[in-house]
């Protein structure tokens, strides 16, 4: 489950998202929250975005169970079918 706000700036957008994993996931079996960032440049036709990303786990406790993973991002919109 994840929940989270964005934020728009002319074509960047930031996101913050908070998310639980229950039983946790590969490489982090103890984690219980992750917290994710974004920032991400809108094409200018609005049919891609490219970005960076950082999530980090946490155990129940609320400590991190390792260096923050950074993630690049890049997504491109699909045409209706």
């Amino acid at each position: 489950m994840c929940v989270g706000t964005w934020k728009q700036t002319a074509n960047m957008v930031s996101l913050y998202h908070v998310g639980w994993v229950p039983g946790g996931v590969p490489g982090f079996p103890t984690a219980v929250r992750f917290v994710e960032t974004e920032t991400n440049t809108v094409s200018l036709d609005g049919n891609s975005y490219s970005g960076t990303a950082t999530q980090t786990f946490y155990d129940q406790s609320g400590n991190p169970l390792s260096p923050s993973i950074t993630l690049y991002i890049h997504a491109t919109r699909l045409p209706p079918q």
